[in-house]
């Protein structure tokens, strides 16, 4: 897709002529590093269709185009980083505003050390609050911290979303499946993202299709 560009109080803008007109106002929003309505479109959206929607339809469609753009240009971090930003703080005010979670075992959401691209953790974070699954977002974590982690809260539930290829002479993403403690309970363990190049790190793990996929597993977890 070929970003175009225009002139006038607008900026330069993306180019989503399959997008829905949400998606186009969302990315005109933000073209114009216009913070205020980028909140403003997405707490509507969220409000009245959800998160795994929102994301599907209109999130993922705009931040693709603005990493496209960056990416053939040069231009537009600007717009990609103002994105990025409102989009976690927006979802972070959609789940504080949800019900209070079910009781019981939550869920560990986690990056592996190197994954910078943490936004699909607080898009899932955002999904399940909204069927009550308590989570906790933790960022990039190594193995040995992921483990203490899980033992430590003793959730019944573990993702781990890798984003970034790596090369043949970098260390693969882990699972640090064996290393996870014991528990009466059972745990699901699911991974999600490109980072694992299609494949699950463990025959215990599943790999998660998509984000709806990975809500179903994760809300699934035993409580």
């Amino acid at each position: 897709m070929r970003p175009r560009r225009r002139s006038g109080a607008g900026g330069t803008v993306l180019a989503l002529p399959h997008a829905p007109p949400a998606a186009r106002g969302l990315a005109r929003a933000a073209a114009r590093l216009d913070a205020a309505g980028v909140h403003e479109i997405l707490g509507d959206l969220l409000v009245a269709h959800g998160t795994v929607a929102t994301w599907d339809d209109v999130l993922r469609p705009v931040l693709v185009a603005a990493g496209l753009r960056w990416e053939q240009t040069g231009a537009g971090i600007d717009v990609e980083h103002l994105l990025s930003e409102a989009v976690v703080e927006s979802l972070r005010a959609h789940r504080a505003c949800q019900p209070r979670p079910h009781p019981g075992r939550g869920i560990l959401l986690t990056s592996p050390p190197g994954d910078w691209h943490v936004l699909p953790l607080h898009v899932l974070a955002a999904a399940l609050a909204e069927l009550r699954v308590p989570t906790q977002v933790m960022g990039q974590l190594p193995a040995t911290a992921l483990v203490s982690a899980v033992r430590r809260t003793g959730v019944s539930g573990v993702f781990v979303w890798s984003q970034r290829a790596r090369g043949e002479d970098e260390v693969a993403p882990r699972f640090p499946v064996d290393a996870l403690p014991r528990t009466r309970g059972a745990r699901v363990l699911v991974a999600g993202g490109p980072g694992w190049a299609g494949r699950a790190p463990d025959p215990q793990v599943v790999l998660s299709a998509d984000l709806a996929h990975a809500v179903r597993l994760l809300a699934a977890a035993p409580r």
